[in-house]
């Protein structure tokens, strides 16, 4: 990726690079949306530092509250006024999953259904 070589390129010796990067969300683009990621293809792209930690940054219970979120979303998208008031009780009863995310972030398969990773490392 054209992206980390540059940053490689740049980073003085011994610098440090933090990256976050997306794996289980909705399509989101703005203007596009290409990549998603696990935390061991985030580590592969990030191959040339090393490694100083990889881990989760946002947890499976944003995961799950965003797709509940969006799937609502689909049933109420041709009724506009009505379908607003119903994400916003959606939006409501599902936020309080977004932070239980704190209790669970550090079990081991928690990787496996996170909304977003990231990777710290040293040049």
């Amino acid at each position: 990726m054209k992206a980390i070589a540059e940053i490689w390129r740049i980073l003085r010796p011994g610098g440090e690079i933090y990256v976050e990067v997306p794996f289980l969300q909705p399509y989101h683009s703005s203007p596009d949306d290409y990549y998603r990621t696990t935390q061991e293809g985030l580590k592969f792209w990030m191959k040339d530092f090393k490694e100083i930690k990889t881990g989760i940054c946002v947890g499976p219970g944003s995961t799950v509250a965003w797709i509940i979120i969006e799937y609502v979303r689909l049933w109420f998208q041709n009724l506009p006024i009505f379908g607003v008031i119903i994400e916003v009780f959606v939006r409501i009863a599902v936020h309080p999953l977004k932070y239980l995310d704190q209790f669970i972030i550090k079990k081991r398969e928690t990787h496996i259904t996170a909304s977003a990773v990231y990777f710290h490392g040293k040049k």
